[in-house]
């Protein structure tokens, strides 16, 4: 039996035809996008339903596979809010007060409280002993109107105290005292910082583990990175029961 030479015009049509099968596979969405076929396995077998999936394992049967899924997933939000003071006062006083409801507000509204944090400072007046004294008794009264609420009574709260170390102003020193008084309010201050766990739908790349015959074999939540919050650079937390 004799076989007719194929043309190169039909070889061509041959090729062309088979590269626009594969490139409509790997393209139409639901369907794995092949990266690199594995030797002897069925590597560009469609699967319906499925968003985003490719090899990330040629040359063995049992491929590993990403597929993109929509979850329920937790994570960790950080809420930042400060408190005022009147010159060498300590008093937590009615805009304190709406500031930490505002904080509570959040707290109320998450899943959940991971970690407090408070640090206290106090302006250029009087001396660095006294002011490290009056920013720890600011954080601590801070800390005791958030217990009045119900809040952290049984939690760790790590608090700092600094005093005048750390200014954040810039303030002159040939002014009067009045007006280094109001140029000084920021440094008399309690940051607030408290970690808190919320929940939302997300987008994660699963693992999922098939066989040649495209059979689940295994799926492997992605892991789900927690941030990292430290507060304040240098600043030496003691533990505030």
């Amino acid at each position: 039996m004799k076989f007719k030479a194929l043309s190169t015009f039909t070889i061509s049509l041959i090729l062309l035809a088979v590269g626009s099968a594969q490139a409509q596979i790997s393209g139409q969405k639901g369907e794995f996008t092949v990266i690199e076929k594995a030797d002897g396995c069925d590597g560009d077998v469609a699967r319906p339903g499925v968003e985003f999936a490719r090899w990330v394992s040629p040359g063995n049967c049992n491929n590993t596979k990403y597929l993109v899924n929509e979850r329920m997933v937790t994570y960790v939000d950080l809420i930042r809010q400060s408190i005022y003071f009147v010159i060498d006062k300590d008093n937590i006083d009615a805009d304190d007060k709406q500031r930490m409801d505002e904080v509570i507000n959040e707290i109320k509204n998450s899943d959940g409280v991971k970690a407090v944090r408070l640090v206290g400072y106090a302006d250029r007046f009087n001396t660095n002993d006294y002011n490290i004294k009056l920013s720890k008794r600011r954080a601590t009264h801070g800390l005791n109107y958030f217990k009045s609420k119900g809040f952290f009574v049984k939690d760790d709260v790590k608090f700092g105290f600094f005093g005048e170390e750390r200014p954040v102003t810039n303030c002159p020193t040939n002014a009067s005292i009045p007006e280094q008084v109001k140029c000084l309010q920021a440094d008399r201050r309690v940051d607030i910082e408290v970690e808190v766990y919320r929940r939302k739908v997300d987008r994660v790349q699963d693992t999922v583990v098939y066989d040649r015959n495209g059979n689940v074999i295994e799926t492997i939540p992605a892991p789900i990175q927690e941030p990292e919050y430290k507060g304040p650079e240098g600043v030496t937390y003691e533990p505030m029961n």
